[in-house]
């Protein structure tokens, strides 16, 4: 599994092409919405065709795939680390590197209205990734293989009385939890008791590592200096899994990133 994502970001930042920014020319107005394992990408920058081939922005779609990127000015790289392997990227080299290997990119990288954009559907061809592409509505759905389906449980939804329960007592505490109730299991992400608002929690993946889950949670805070409102807040969220249709995982493992 640790060597299908490290693939997965090379590949993300060889289609990036470090020799060199070119601004996009030509492209067609096309309005594409793009899903990857069922959940809509949001792009600042819509994505946009240009010679017949699909750009989208590179930095929502490492988002959507639970990757968090650092850039280091200094030396001009980019560096991640994928369930502990290090990976940096330098950009004046157009070299990526991981653990010592190194790899050169030979595509330009394509800018539009100040966003980076990668061809999508060659990165989805070298993933072996499943790739749909509906022309009459303009949509492109990606899938892993690796998605474990889940649905978002609102404060109006009628959960049951233990779920409720247990909602009330976890969700003052800074704390991941699961609880399994009949055929489904509630998953928990929440930040704890916040004395103002501009706190946010939310479930975006939940993906299968054997016969475990792990569930990657993004976490926002009020930026310094950002105008907030002194209130009270518990942010959390919240999901619910049909164990009937995903299985009993053997355990569940989060993985925060902080945006």
């Amino acid at each position: 599994m640790v060597q299908k994502w490290l693939v997965l970001f090379v590949a993300l930042l060889i289609f990036l092409g470090w020799g060199g920014a070119v601004a996009c020319a030509e492209s067609e107005e096309r309005q594409v919405r793009v899903f990857f394992d069922g959940e809509e990408i949001s792009f600042r920058v819509a994505p946009q065709f240009q010679n017949n081939r699909l750009f989208v922005p590179v930095r929502p779609l490492l988002e959507a795939l639970g990757t968090q990127v650092y850039w280091n000015q200094e030396k001009n790289t980019l560096s991640t680390t994928v369930e502990g392997k290090n990976i940096v990227v330098h950009l004046k080299q157009s070299m990526v590197e991981i653990v010592g290997n190194m790899v050169e990119s030979d595509t330009p990288v394509v800018v539009v209205g100040g966003a980076t954009m990668l061809p999508l559907r060659s990165f989805s061809e070298l993933l072996g990734l499943k790739v749909r592409w509906d022309g009459e509505n303009n949509i492109v759905e990606i899938e892993s293989g690796r998605y474990v389906p889940f649905l978002r449980v609102k404060d109006d939804d009628n959960l049951p009385l233990a779920v409720r329960q247990w909602l009330e007592v976890s969700k003052p505490e800074e704390v991941n939890a699961a609880l399994e109730l009949e055929d489904c299991l509630y998953i928990l992400s929440s930040m704890g008791w916040k004395p103002t608002a501009g706190y946010s929690v939310k479930i975006r993946r939940i993906e299968r590592e054997n016969s475990s889950f792990r569930v990657n949670v993004e976490i926002r805070e009020p930026l310094p200096g950002q105008f907030v409102f002194q209130v009270i807040s518990y942010p959390y969220d919240l999901v619910s899994l049909d164990l009937k249709a995903v299985g009993r995982p053997s355990a569940i493992n989060f993985q925060q990133i902080t945006r």
